[in-house]
């Protein structure tokens, strides 16, 4: 899901320079989440339904450095896309250098820049990613299960993500599709009429043009066999309908094909 106005994730432990920040941002037609240090800032990432737009990060942190941020920002699949931009009191050549290489988008001294000056270029990366995703074409997902209801809340939910989502309810009906659509994900069930799960998951994996084709097996059998068998087959994952809410389900779906 996709916030209309641009979220800014705000880490400095600076109190009132924090609240000055959030202030500035939310004048200017942005919405602020202030956070006065690292953990505090990753605790609210891990449990954001949207994630922040970009993140306006202070260099010299209480607990933390930037670079120690980063790398742990870069190295979520969830996370690791969000444009970062770096205000700080001191800027060394070798800090510098390691944060851009780590994609930090702007580096900017505390001292030598307005506040309105970084919300601006802030405002414009913020522009240039959605403006890129727009241009990019959406996501095919392929449903296969036989259950209506289950289809019906999991297409409703990948469409509000903006992909294209076809479905089968059988395995014979969902190779032919397969074929048709091309799809760039396909979320199966195991127990289905015609053909089960496993054989179509078997017969994609034995055809060069479908084998890399993700696949997020979601069923509620559990079977350790049949579980280290889809593992086996490669760029599969297995799913626990009711142990996993739909969110969940989406934001797999995502980790997938990041």
């Amino acid at each position: 899901m996709e916030a209309k106005i641009p979220i800014i994730l705000i880490v400095e432990d600076e109190k009132l320079l924090l609240n000055a920040i959030a202030r500035k941002l939310e004048a200017s037609g942005l919405s602020a989440i202030p956070c006065k240090n690292g953990k505090e800032a990753f605790e609210i990432l891990k449990n954001a339904k949207v994630l922040p737009h970009a993140i306006w990060l202070d260099y010299y942190l209480k607990d933390m450095n930037g670079l120690e941020f980063m790398n742990a920002l870069k190295a979520n699949d969830r996370w690791l896309h969000i444009p970062t931009i770096v205000v700080s009191n001191s800027a060394s050549p070798d800090n510098v250098s390691s944060m851009l290489a780590l994609g930090v988008k702007k580096y900017y001294l505390k001292a030598e820049h307005r506040l309105d000056d970084i919300i601006a270029a802030i405002k414009e990366i913020v522009e240039k990613e959605r403006k890129q995703k727009t241009m990019e074409k959406p996501k095919k997902i392929l449903i296969v299960d036989d259950e209506v209801l289950v289809i019906q809340a999991l297409t409703k939910k990948l469409k509000k993500e903006s992909f294209l989502v076809d479905a089968a309810y059988d395995g014979e009906e969902a190779l032919l599709k397969v074929d048709k659509l091309k799809p760039d994900l396909i979320l199966l069930d195991i127990i289905m009429p015609k053909l089960d799960g496993i054989s179509v998951l078997k017969k994609l994996k034995e055809s060069k043009e479908t084998q890399d084709i993700p696949v997020l097996i979601l069923t509620n059998l559990y079977d350790d066999k049949k579980v280290a068998e889809v593992l086996r087959t490669g760029n599969t994952d297995y799913l626990i309908k009711v142990e996993h809410p739909l969110d969940d389900i989406i934001q797999k779906v995502k980790e997938k094909l990041s």
